[in-house]
């Protein structure tokens, strides 16, 4: 009779068969772990040095807090600034006065406003009544408004404008600052003076191509010779304005027979090269636009033109003594 085992006495007789190998095969397994570390790990000593250093290591800090979300920019109060504008210009003044209207003005607007009454009696702007021509400083309205704008009170583009024009006059001189307000006035000579001076960025004016060329052509239009002269170099060397030769040898035309110095030395510097002529040269005509030139009422050019005008007369047996 067979004896049977029973399924416990079965299991732990598959135990024992097989738990002799176990250790053996543990004890192998242990030696190739302990052989070198797994194919692709840092060195051994790399890594013992990176946990000291880890340990070693301060904590990190916690972050920082966010910053707060930056204020909305302020929206401007039309209503305040509608109280500082000069009702004339409808910007805010630069030089505020006060009329003998009661009304407070800019400066420069209200004398040019008087420049154009000059007959008769002068009626105010605003009420239409007759009123003399005094002027009292508005010193508290002046310092008002510095204050308010530098604050930020005062916004939106009347205040930028007025802060341009501000920071502008503080670098002039106050013959330059005369100057400007002549500009401003809408003097001819004045306007040319000013835009001169932002295209080479002279006198305490910050160069500005389109600055210079928005004064002359206000002075071009009022026919400043030298205004017009410099147009028609804008317009033939396509400077700040886009390039139209027509338009720009009918300004120079015009320039010198406005009084040009500069625009009839040039007339002759075309006649005598010949250049954007397809008839060529016209000695005759270079000489008449340079002498003309010698008795120009606005002696607007250079030495170097001067040069090439006076060595071309000599050559070609024209006096070049003082007319």
């Amino acid at each position: 009779m067979s004896t049977q085992q029973t399924l416990p006495d079965q299991l732990a007789s598959a135990r024992k068969g097989t738990g002799s190998k176990e250790p053996q095969t543990e004890e192998v397994d242990n030696k190739k772990r302990k052989a070198g570390p797994p194919r692709g790990s840092p060195p051994l000593v790399s890594r013992k040095r990176n946990e000291t250093d880890n340990a070693s290591a301060p904590a990190p800090a916690s972050a920082p807090a966010p910053a707060p979300a930056p204020a909305p920019a302020r929206e401007p109060d039309e209503e305040l600034i509608a109280e500082y504008r000069c009702p004339i210009t409808q910007e805010l003044p630069m030089d505020p006065v006060v009329a003998e209207d009661g009304q407070c003005y800019d400066r420069s607007a209200i004398e040019e406003w008087f420049a154009k009454h000059t007959f008769g009696r002068v009626k105010s702007p605003m009420t239409n009544q007759v009123i003399g021509k005094k002027l009292v400083p508005a010193l508290q309205m002046r310092n008002s408004l510095e204050r308010l704008i530098s604050k930020g009170i005062l916004t939106g583009e009347a205040a930028e404008v007025w802060k341009e024009r501000h920071d502008e006059l503080k670098n002039l001189t106050s013959e330059w600052r005369t100057e400007l307000e002549g500009a401003y006035k809408g003097e001819p000579g004045a306007m040319c003076s000013i835009g001169l001076c932002y295209r080479e960025g002279h006198n305490g004016f910050k160069k500005d191509q389109s600055k210079a060329i928005d004064w002359l052509k206000k002075s071009a239009e009022l026919d400043d010779p030298q205004a017009v002269c410099n147009m028609a170099i804008f317009y033939i060397n396509g400077q700040g304005l886009q390039q139209d030769f027509p338009k720009g040898f009918f300004e120079m035309g015009r320039a010198a027979m406005l009084g040009s110095e500069h625009a009839a030395i040039c007339a002759g510097n075309y006649y005598h090269t010949g250049l954007r002529f397809k008839s060529g040269g016209d000695a005759a005509q270079a000489a008449r636009w340079y002498k003309s030139s010698r008795k120009a009422k606005v002696q607007d050019s250079v030495d170097d033109f001067r040069k090439v005008r006076d060595d071309w007369l000599r050559k070609h047996g024209h006096s070049t003594e003082d007319p």
